[in-house]
């Protein structure tokens, strides 16, 4: 029943829109560790997420996919 919470339109409006640890936590009963800002794991977490979000808008790209061996920017097609 929570991953149905996760994909309620009228809790969560907008693709892509931020959940904090607290929403994380009460409203989807997930299991989330906080992590202070200084943290040497978040750096890392957070150096991925603002290259990874320059190199999508340099690109103009909405959406990037990516494994462990491959990622794929899916550009849109402009016609």
């Amino acid at each position: 029943m929570q991953r149905l919470r996760l994909s309620a339109v009228g809790l969560h409006k907008v693709h892509g829109r931020l959940i904090d640890a607290a929403t994380a936590r009460r409203d989807l009963g997930l299991h989330v560790k906080l992590l202070a800002k200084n943290d040497p794991f978040w750096q890392i977490v957070w150096e991925y997420y603002t290259r990874t979000e320059i190199h999508l808008g340099n690109l103009n790209c909405p959406k990037m996919f990516e494994t462990v061996h491959e990622t794929l920017n899916a550009i849109p097609i402009r016609g």
